[in-house]
């Protein structure tokens, strides 16, 4: 399965949970850590901005959004 995290807490947890670069193909420009693990996952734009061009579509790729604030 490949991932796509907009959120950077959840970026964190899923490195966490022992993900590696190869199932989280996307994040967001405020998703930092873990430095080490993030550096080679494509940036697809902000949390409200998304640039989807770059990310490579697949039949089995999971979005985490989050909930806006209203």
């Amino acid at each position: 399965m490949k991932i796509v995290s907009l959120v950077p807490s959840i970026t964190e947890a899923l490195f966490d949970l022992g993900l590696t670069e190869n199932e989280v193909v996307g994040r967001t420009k405020f998703c930092i850590h873990p430095q080490d693990k993030i550096k080679n996952v494509a940036i697809i734009g902000g949390t409200k901005t998304l640039i989807l061009i770059r990310s490579k579509p697949s039949s089995r790729t999971l979005s985490l959004p989050t909930k806006r604030k209203m």
